[in-house]
């Protein structure tokens, strides 16, 4: 039992989430429950759930969320229930109930302690009171704390250098640190991220994370205004998701792909994998992300063109306005805000634009980030448009 336990952890570090990791907790949850072993159960239904996790099979993981949660009520360790919290929290934050994960995730943070010695450190991996800071770094960005979303990642990232826990620290740039540098607009921070992840995985021949690294590289290079070679990066980084089940942020880089598409003329590529992602989000409930794959849709009709386009944009962006606000998700909603503005603008409504933007602003808690928040996040403009400056004077909104 002990010994596929070591053979599924390591599997999971080196290959990802393939059949054979999969299979590999399956075996020791079986073996661990004919033993009626509670520890070596709760660290195979762990894995298992990362499993379903990392493919975006999120209702069969939150069942096993809420089955770690069961076993752990019963266990010796009175912090086993929090690790629990921790998992239906970050699950819930991707079916898209932000709220509702916000307060798994704080009620883990405020009871959790982490334990300092013996192999209880490493049982599932990954230090958890930084796993569950990570998630709520994503949750505050969107709910419009962007200010305190930086100062959570910037906190987890100094915590995992001073542990020099490396597969800690490279969970941390790939689910907190890096998406949220990125989310705010700050390149500078994100290249930092970025170039760390890189270097940690290549040193430990991490190549599951390296994937990751990749795929943000391209991101970034993009985002930088070097759109063709971004676009390269970018495009082998989803190869080599393709070859480890994906991950939970396949459908994110997608997205990110996709409107760059646009970008240099090649919308018609870009609306298929921009279908392609919301297929995936469809089909497997992640919803975290949606209003955004519908505003880069509408974006990429846009560049498109034709007579149809502007009222069929107009009504993907507005359908990703209501999936931002039905889960308070107030960082998609600026950029929604700010593409829908300036299409209306564009169209003769510049006092329409000028108050959904305003009221879109008005949601945010963080006022002096709403302008980085914002910034360069809208739809892609035809030709005779000017930057939206109701968006650019969130501050003053």
């Amino acid at each position: 039992m002990r010994l596929h336990a070591a053979r599924a952890w390591s599997l999971m570090q080196t290959k990802g989430f393939v059949p054979e990791t999969q299979a590999a907790w399956a075996l020791v949850l079986e073996v661990s429950e004919q033993r009626g072993d509670d520890d070596f159960q709760l660290r195979a239904v762990w894995g298992l759930w990362a499993g379903l996790v990392n493919r975006g099979e999120l209702r069969g993981a939150l069942a096993l969320a809420e089955r770690f949660s069961t076993l752990a009520a019963r266990a010796t360790d009175p912090m086993d229930p929090f690790v629990g919290d921790r998992m239906v929290g970050y699950t819930l934050h991707l079916l898209g109930d932000q709220p509702q994960a916000r307060q798994y995730l704080e009620r883990m943070l405020s009871r959790y302690e982490a334990p300092v010695i013996g192999g209880r450190i490493i049982r599932f991996v990954f230090d958890q009171r930084a796993m569950a800071q990570c998630f709520l770094a994503r949750i505050l960005w969107l709910q419009g704390l962007p200010d305190q979303a930086m100062r959570q990642v910037t906190g987890i990232v100094d915590g995992a250098l001073a542990g020099n826990d490396v597969l800690s620290l490279c969970q941390v740039l790939v689910q907190g640190a890096c998406p949220v540098a990125l989310f705010l607009g700050d390149l500078a921070i994100a290249d930092r991220y970025v170039t760390m992840l890189l270097d940690q995985s290549a040193r430990q021949a991490l190549g599951f994370w390296q994937a990751f690294g990749h795929a943000f590289q391209g991101v970034l290079v993009i985002k930088r205004g070097d759109v063709a070679d971004g676009l390269a990066l970018l495009s082998t980084a989803l190869g080599e998701f393709r070859q480890i089940q994906f991950g939970v942020l396949y459908g994110l880089f997608l997205s990110e792909f996709a409107d760059a598409l646009g970008r240099v003329g090649r919308a018609g590529e870009g609306l298929v994998a921009i279908d392609e992602a919301l297929a995936r989000a469809e089909r497997n409930d992640e919803r975290w992300y949606v209003a955004e794959l519908l505003r880069i849709k509408g974006g990429l009709l846009l560049r498109q063109g034709g007579p149809d386009a502007p009222r069929e944009a107009e009504r993907l962006l507005s359908q990703s306005l209501d999936w931002s606000r039905r889960q308070q998700a107030a960082g998609w909603e600026l950029r929604t805000a700010t593409s829908l503005g300036q299409l209306w603008r564009d169209d003769g409504r510049a006092e329409d634009a000028r108050q959904l933007v305003a009221a879109s602003c008005a949601r945010f808690a963080d006022r002096l980030e709403t302008r980085r928040s914002a910034g360069r996040a809208a739809a892609p403009e035809r030709a005779r448009s000017r930057p939206a400056s109701a968006a650019m004077k969130c501050g003053e909104a």
